[in-house]
């Protein structure tokens, strides 16, 4: 880059000038040079410079440093400053529209007018500053500038609008900035693309030329330019100084050692000089990226021969010494192979650890969680684990819109290993109903699972999202009735509650009849005793009792104390103990139930044979009174004996009820 003095210049080799800055640079560079070999790193800058330096000569502009993925141009001009940006990024959008995501080319570009200070072929300024600030809070494909900008340039000319004030790191005051309106629907952006296309550059109108920065031409004719400049200081007396760009030159040759030794395999020579050029040029992009070319190919090595472990050392060792780089990316890099490699032999201890630490260390990281769903989801041998179906949780929670069918499938999947009234499943079933459509259908199977969680979560997910069918939600219902024991008490009581409205119904015998309801060969939570019982056997004898009423005759003669108390007490609630036979059945009771816990029908059958003093079977009465007092006393005797004195003591219950009603035979007699 050249520049020279004359009129206007302060000291000699040194300018103020009043300038248009451009800042361009290539969105997620850094990153892709970790994940990109060198040859296409070095393919995608060639491409860079061939689609956006013929813009810059267009338009005028000098180009005052190529780092990288990075252009510092400088216009005499804001206005073609700004025509110059909006056709480097027409000229982006065309190339990328036949290439892949990994291909394509997606630049910022921030514009900042001001008084600079033009100095060895660099220029410094606050207008400098300010625009390397705004490119930092731009997306990719964006043209922002400042207000100074918009004040000086033709508005007619460029369709834009405000974004905001900022409070930008560095400058003292708050930045008004402006974008480029990129509308390819407008016709008169449209037509301001193709006018550009079409002009040659005699036709695009610049300033008055200056003293200062020479603008940018190809580079055919840099030697012309020079001799043009040397011709006319003979011919005019005009002091003209030419000042090699002696840092570029620098920086470029330093980058192309680097890169040779690094393809010469001699990594140690190849971190050495870019450690050179990072003491010469610290705040240089290029020393930076020279430094991670180094430590990428040195992992790339290690990972070749599946060395994980001694990368992941290698890029400690290296951050450690040198804790200006970012090698987040590139430990990421790694943690995928690793855990790729160990999930592909199905050696979960290994790859779980490495999830875990991916997990942790890279929070809100879609591709992160991408990543676990797909090597720990269905094609994982013995199906997703708890990681992929978190991963799936994280996806869903870290974006917007529709789920895909990977993350959809398996929150879907989730369903089946939590319980349906958590907070997160809860909120799983909301994204699934709103962003997932498929999950209706895929999770309408999980109603004939035995699986509780699997079954619950369908039904309240198909429920939830209006989908579920008066007959599906029926026999949900009657299962849960049936199949829940008072561990589900929640989930039983709101099936109970289901019955008695659906006992409201003038039509409640029809709509069972179409049910074509068989007998009940089991009721699970009658095999236990609470008050969750008390509420099921309610229900059971008012909307089922042809249905369980064989059933509990069957119990009711069994020797399973919790099943012939609960076969009694339905058959009372439907009015039906005439159709036992009670001095049996209670005669039973008193030498076979759980004495700690002296249930109700003991109590009951008690009240049944003190009933009989006064009849013609007292003596029967007596004598049952009497085998069931020898029942508890063996009891207890038992309990003493085993030193369990608290079972004694409660047993002892039950043996005074026995006795109190003993005592009214006694005093008959």
């Amino acid at each position: 880059m050249l520049w020279w003095g004359g009129r206007g210049c302060g000291r000699l080799g040194v300018a103020s000038r009043v300038l248009t800055i451009m800042i361009t640079d290539i969105k997620g560079f850094t990153e892709r040079t970790s994940q990109t070999s060198r040859e296409e790193m070095r393919s995608l800058l060639e491409e860079h410079e061939a689609l956006l330096l013929p813009m810059v000569a267009k338009f005028r502009g000098t180009l005052v440093k190529n780092i990288g993925d990075s252009f510092l141009v400088t216009f005499e001009s804001p206005t073609n400053a700004i025509l110059c940006a909006i056709m480097m990024q027409d000229k982006l959008h065309s190339f990328n529209e036949d290439k892949q995501n990994g291909e394509r080319i997606q630049v910022r570009i921030a514009l900042s007018s001001g008084e600079v200070e033009v100095r060895e072929g660099d220029v410094f300024g606050e207008c400098v500053n300010i625009a390397a600030r705004i490119e930092g809070i731009m997306e990719a494909s964006e043209i922002y500038f400042t207000e100074a900008v918009y004040l000086s340039m033709n508005k007619a000319e460029v369709p834009s609008s405000e974004v905001g004030e900022f409070r930008l790191k560095g400058i003292p005051e708050q930045i008004r900035v402006y974008r480029v309106i990129q509308d390819r629907n407008s016709d008169r952006y449209l037509q301001l693309l193709d006018r550009l296309k079409t002009s040659k550059f005699e036709d695009v109108a610049v300033p008055s030329a200056g003293n200062g920065l020479q603008p940018v031409r190809h580079r055919a004719g840099s030697k012309l330019i020079l001799m043009m400049l040397v011709v006319l200081a003979l011919f005019t007396g005009t002091l003209v100084l030419i000042v090699p760009t002696l840092k570029g030159t620098r920086i470029r040759k330093g980058r192309k050692s680097v890169a040779e030794a690094v393809e010469a395999g001699d990594f140690g020579l190849a971190l050495a000089r870019a450690d050179k050029m990072m003491q010469e040029f610290p705040e240089e992009k290029a020393s930076h990226d020279a430094v991670m070319i180094v430590v990428a190919a040195e992992v790339d090595k290690l990972l070749s021969a599946d060395k994980f472990e001694e990368a992941l050392e290698l890029i400690d060792g290296r951050g450690g010494e040198r804790p200006y780089l970012d090698l987040s990316g590139l430990r990421k890099k790694v943690l995928f192979a690793y855990g790729a490699a160990y999930s592909a032999k199905a050696n979960y201890r290994v790859s779980g650890a490495v999830y875990r630490e991916l997990f942790d260390k890279y929070p809100g990281d879609i591709e992160v969680y991408r990543e676990i769903a797909t090597r720990h989801g269905f094609g994982y041998e013995g199906g997703p684990t708890s990681y992929a179906t978190l991963a799936a949780y994280r996806i869903a929670e870290h974006s917007q819109g529709p789920l895909d069918t990977l993350a959809g499938d398996l929150l879907v999947y989730r369903l089946k290993d939590n319980g349906p009234y958590g907070e997160d499943i809860l909120t799983v079933r909301k994204w699934l109903i709103e962003r997932y459509p498929p999950a209706a259908d895929k999770v309408r199977d999980f109603l004939g699972e035995d699986d509780y969680e699997a079954r619950m979560n369908a039904f309240y997910l198909l429920k939830e999202a209006g989908k579920i069918s008066p007959e599906e939600e029926f026999r949900h219902h009657l299962r849960s009735l049936l199949e829940l024991t008072s561990s589900y008490a929640k989930a039983g009581k709101e099936s109970v509650e289901y019955f008695r409205e659906a006992l409201k119904d003038a039509a409640w015998r029809d709509r069972k009849q179409a049910m074509a309801i068989k007998h009940f060969d089991d009721v699970k939570c009658f095999h236990g005793w609470s008050s969750y019982q008390e509420e099921v056997s309610g229900v059971l004898a008012e909307a089922f009792l042809e249905e369980t009423e064989p059933l509990m005759l069957k119990w009711a003669a069994t020797d399973d104390s919790y099943e012939r108390a609960n076969a009694f007490r339905f058959l009372r609630d439907a009015g039906r103990l005439d159709r036992i036979d009670l001095w049996a059945f209670h005669a039973k009771t008193l030498t076979n139930y759980h004495v700690v816990y002296t249930p109700a029908h003991m109590q009951d059958a008690v009240n049944f044979f003190a009933g009989q003093v006064f009849t013609e079977r007292s003596a029967d009465a007596m004598a049952a009174l009497e085998a069931g007092k020898k029942y508890v006393i063996g009891e207890i005797e038992a309990y003493l004996k085993d030193g369990l004195k608290s079972q004694a003591e409660s047993a002892n219950r039950g043996l005074l009820m026995i006795e109190k009603a003993l005592a009214a035979f006694d005093a008959l007699h």
